[in-house]
């Protein structure tokens, strides 16, 4: 080979790996509720009248713990059930508790929900257990 071919060849080498291992991810302190409202769909799982887990997504992921924003809308569904969803201790809906119609129930986040707050709340099944997930609510400036 020609050596000024082998020594470009080695210099673009070198610039690309420097530049692919090299750089520095630049932190961002964005908000992640600077987006348009959506809506969180979840599933609840139950075994022998007992909320087991909440899951979310095409392949089911544990939604026991979500984040949401001023004005998502929650959507819980459990297939063949009347449940219930209820907040001990503050909601980040307009009511502290709500009782499905038809195995679904949708509850938009109100803009009275604080901001970087945990809610704590129950699912029950009429006559079997209860599960207690939780709400996180993100800052929306």
């Amino acid at each position: 080979m020609n050596t000024r071919f082998t020594s470009f060849i080695s210099k673009a080498l070198l610039l690309t790996l420097a530049t692919t291992f090299c750089s520095v991810a630049v932190a961002q302190d964005a908000d992640p509720c600077d987006r348009s409202a959506k809506t969180i769909k979840l599933k609840i799982k139950q075994r022998d009248n007992v909320p087991t887990k909440v899951t979310k997504g095409f392949f089911g992921t544990n939604a026991n713990t979500i984040n949401a924003c001023r004005g998502d809308t929650i959507e819980w569904k459990l297939s063949g059930k009347t449940f219930y969803v209820r907040f001990s201790n503050g909601s980040p809906f307009d009511k502290n508790e709500e009782t499905s119609n038809d195995s679904k129930l949708r509850i938009t986040i109100g803009d009275n929900a604080k901001a970087d707050t945990s809610y704590k709340y129950d699912i029950g099944i009429e006559g079997g257990g209860i599960l207690d997930p939780i709400i996180i609510i993100d800052n929306r400036n």
